[in-house]
């Protein structure tokens, strides 16, 4: 079953297929379509817009119910997929939010807000 189209500038590319060029697709371009195959979402018409959209992930390092591991590879996993991801770590924090992850989350909001709104 082929996913796609994805519009990447003039190129159309599958998921399980190569560009018009004739090259492979770039692993983050396969991997969403792959990700949209499992989901049963429908094909993109343009470039992923997911891709633009700016993430901040805080992890408590002393999380007992999702280990600092997981954080680490979701933000890796993330990047792997051309995503930009912001990843800040709180000392002394278990699975809760703190004063100081609020104050990131609102600068990082406020800087992000144009861009949010462009997306």
């Amino acid at each position: 079953m082929k996913v796609g189209p994805e519009e990447v500038g003039a190129a159309v590319v599958y998921a399980d297929s190569s560009w018009i060029d004739g090259s492979p697709p770039p692993l983050n371009i396969q991997a969403l379509g792959y990700l949209r195959e499992e989901l049963d979402l429908p094909s993109a018409n343009r470039f992923p817009s997911c891709l633009r959209i700016p993430i901040l992930i805080g992890h408590g390092d002393l999380d007992e119910k999702v280990g600092v591991k997981l954080g680490l590879q979701a933000a890796s996993c993330l990047s792997a997929l051309g995503v930009n991801p912001v990843y800040k770590e709180y000392e002394n924090l278990g699975h809760w939010y703190s004063g100081d992850m609020l104050a990131d989350i609102v600068t990082f909001l406020r800087k992000h807000s144009t861009t949010i709104e462009e997306v």
